[in-house]
């Protein structure tokens, strides 16, 4: 059940990283409750999201990230990941998919002109 959650986590994430640079995937999915509708993420999920939208408006992409490595962290620790090379390997997965959403952001944010 953990490894399932922690792979949702990730697709949450990749989703609302295309959701803000891709506007057919933004048309799919115009809100957080589409995602819950989808199975993306659940209600307490998206409440958590809410209340950090009223705090600040910059992109949330690295809290499924945050939530995914924290759930790596707790499965070590209930022996569930047995080492911790094994825990190293999983969280340095889900870093460099949260660079990749990053320079995906970066690449949208920046203009590039037609010449080059």
């Amino acid at each position: 059940m953990m490894r399932c959650t922690v792979v949702r986590y990730i697709n949450l994430a990749i989703l609302m990283t295309f959701v803000m640079i891709a506007p057919g995937v933004k048309k799919n999915f115009p809100g957080l409750q589409q995602l819950v509708d989808a199975g993306y993420m659940t209600e307490n999920e998206k409440a958590i999201l809410e209340s950090l939208e009223r705090k600040t408006h910059e992109h949330k992409t690295y809290v499924p990230f945050l939530w995914a490595s924290k759930l790596v962290d707790r499965a070590r620790r209930e022996g569930k990941i047995k080492d911790d090379i094994a825990q190293k390997t999983v969280t340095d997965e889900v870093i460099k998919i949260r660079g990749l959403c990053g320079e995906l952001l970066g690449w949208d944010t920046y203009n590039i002109p037609l010449v080059y």
